[in-house]
């Protein structure tokens, strides 16, 4: 992972919607335009232990380093992707198989150190893809970048599709942290789970046009053995993933990710991968999708958790 330093974007405006959206709810976000499916079944079988998962395919040979994972809407069976630090500003739209489906590269960002991505509504309704780069190994960043543009249209596979970015620049209340667990909620909240290897890791949240993470009072509910390596929040809101490298948890929200401390969680049989960073909840059917990254000679696999 890189080494941080100041990208000099400090006052950078934030998205067209800033100005309308509003902070952390503790409600059930506002669905889109297409219905996502209850997150519940899903839950309950994993509860029940009636789950596995599959392996449907091998990321491309180049990506040794993929770290986040965030599941389409629109495109089924789709995931968005972009590898660890140091890479350039790319997203890759992956099949569940692994294959390549489009490539977006990104201007107006860098990739200093890239650790996860989301995907939510944005401007006038319509999905937008959120690009995490967080990673601060030696805690020496005074301030973070979240890089949001719209999902493009990967029907005609035009690739490479070139996209101006916004950055989105936001500071700790407590100085520099290492994260690399970033998810946005259906209000436009932006929240993050800090690495926080042996301690209770803190819960920071941030609005999309704040300058500055809020820490919530409690930890998130997860052991503090291992690193957060990942985060998302299912497409209904009603479920957590908090992802390690060796363990995947759900966690079911009853008043947004702010309840998480409350809510009932599960554990779930993780996948056996190199280096778990990524999970995202699939918006086609009841399950979550991970890849993990590569072992210097085999490239990362797709794993899909199914109910059985």
């Amino acid at each position: 992972m890189a080494a941080a330093c100041s990208n000099g974007e400090s006052d950078r405006p934030t998205l067209a919607s800033a100005a309308t959206t509003t902070s952390a709810s503790t409600t059930a976000p506002p669905v889109p335009a297409t219905t996502p499916p209850s997150s519940q079944p899903l839950f309950d079988a994993v509860c029940a232990g009636r789950v596995r998962f599959d392996t449907t395919g091998a990321a491309p040979k180049e990506f040794s380093e993929i770290s986040g994972l965030a599941a389409s809407r629109r495109f089924p069976d789709i995931m968005w992707a972009h590898e660890d630090s140091g890479g350039s500003p790319t997203v890759t739209a992956l099949g569940l198989d692994g294959s390549v489906r489009a490539t977006v590269k990104l201007t107006n960002a860098l990739n200093l150190d890239w650790e996860d991505i989301a995907l939510a509504p944005g401007p006038g309704g319509r999905d937008h893809l959120y690009v995490a780069d967080i990673g601060d190994n030696f805690t020496l960043r005074s301030q973070v970048t979240s890089y949001a543009f719209p999902e493009p249209d990967i029907t005609n596979n035009r690739s490479p599709i070139e996209i101006r970015a916004e950055p989105i620049v936001s500071k700790y209340p407590t100085g520099a942290t290492d994260a690399e667990a970033f998810g946005v909620d259906g209000f436009g909240t932006m929240w993050i789970i800090a690495k926080s290897v042996g301690t209770a890791p803190a819960i920071y949240r941030q609005a999309i046009g704040e300058k500055e993470f809020t820490r919530l009072v409690e930890p998130a509910p997860i052991d503090p053995k291992e690193g957060v390596s990942a985060l998302d929040i299912s497409p209904d809101g009603r479920l957590l993933a908090i992802r390690t490298i060796n363990t995947l948890t759900l966690v079911e929200l009853t008043g947004g990710v702010a309840s998480a401390n409350t809510g009932r969680r599960c554990a779930a049989p993780a996948p056996k991968e190199v280096q778990g960073e990524s999970v995202a909840f699939l918006f086609t059917r009841a399950g979550l999708a991970t890849m993990s990254e590569g072992n210097g000679t085999d490239p990362g696999e797709v794993h899909v958790l199914r109910v059985i």
